[in-house]
């Protein structure tokens, strides 16, 4: 948890592409930590993480292209784990989403597009789980839905 902080912190103090190069080389940890917390049923590491990951996204092309299938491919494992929270699904699948807006070029060159798809077609048929709070939380077959929706837009 302090490590995701002080990767943070570090974030918070970049200001150009060539502090965020030295960053990109933390994505495959920051992922690993995640899946130990995953393992530990820690959910709140894996949101601090995802709020990393947006930023990280953010990043030039060049800096984030080596990651790019690891980070998808976490992300939609954490979307597809139904042991999991919808909120912490949810910002998996953020992420997966904020990839196709800032990096459509990067997936479909990486050849992500496919499994994308059809994770998210497989989430999108699953059954409605009624706790989902309709005014903050969308249920998981809906937000699988909109991420398709973005993917499909490029």
């Amino acid at each position: 948890f302090q490590a995701l902080r002080s990767v943070q912190a570090l974030l918070d103090l970049m200001e150009g592409p060539e502090d965020m190069a030295k960053v990109s080389s933390l994505i495959r940890p920051i992922i690993a930590v995640c899946n130990a917390s995953i393992q530990l049923g820690d959910e709140d590491i894996l949101l601090m993480a995802f709020e990393l990951m947006f930023e990280i996204v953010e990043a030039p092309s060049k800096i984030i292209g080596p990651y790019i299938a690891d980070l998808t491919a976490f992300c939609l494992q954490v979307g597809q784990n139904k042991e999991l929270d919808a909120n912490t699904r949810q910002q998996g699948m953020e992420v997966v989403s904020q990839l196709g807006r800032a990096k459509p070029k990067q997936l479909t060159k990486a050849k992500l597009i496919p499994p994308l798809v059809q994770a998210l077609c497989a989430m999108c048929a699953e059954e409605s789980d009624d706790t989902a709070d309709d005014d903050y939380q969308l249920s998981t077959h809906k937000f699988a839905a909109q991420a398709l929706d973005t993917v499909a837009q490029f």
